[in-house]
């Protein structure tokens, strides 16, 4: 408790008050500023951390990546296929079984990034414009689907595009 000295009427000079708790400005202060330091010391620590973390993270793949390339460089059977070749078995492009459509702005991008988070969902990396566009659809139903990801059975395959639903015929 505080003596009664200390309590001053409320009409009094502010400047120099005490707080109900006993505290004074002056530790007030300090104990503001010390909770301030340790924040910023951890803060600083932890980004510290993560910044070592990355660099060791860094350096193991690249070292895994160095054996590999060894032990692909020894090996006789050697496949060269490139990267848009590659794929896991069992997969196939298919058409899409649900089309996005919407006005410009409207959350179309947002709506199939959600869907996308579904492990049964697989999305089409960009807007195809097949509908919209007499020389893609004039390509074909195989050119389409060529555009369209792998995807297992069971999975759905979504495409978006807003210019479909304000494309004028």
């Amino acid at each position: 408790w505080m003596p009664r000295s200390a309590m001053r009427p409320a009409e009094g000079d502010t400047s120099d008050c005490i707080l109900v708790v006993g505290v004074s400005r002056p530790k007030m202060a300090a104990a503001f500023l010390s909770v301030t330091l340790i924040s910023l010391f951890l803060t600083f620590h932890i980004l510290y951390d993560s910044a070592i973390y990355s660099i060791h993270a860094a350096s193991v793949i690249e070292s895994m990546d160095d054996m590999i390339n060894d032990i692909d460089s020894n090996s006789q059977h050697q496949q060269q296929l490139p990267m848009n070749k590659l794929h896991f078995s069992r997969t196939s492009r298919q058409l899409p079984q649900a089309i996005i459509i919407g006005v410009r702005k409207c959350g179309t991008r947002a709506l199939l990034e959600m869907l996308f988070l579904h492990p049964q969902i697989q999305k089409a990396a960009g807007e195809v414009h097949f509908f919209d566009r007499d020389d893609n659809y004039e390509r074909g139903l195989e050119w389409y689907r060529k555009k369209m990801p792998y995807s297992f059975k069971g999975q759905l395959t979504i495409e978006k595009s807003p210019s479909y639903f304000v494309t004028p015929e």
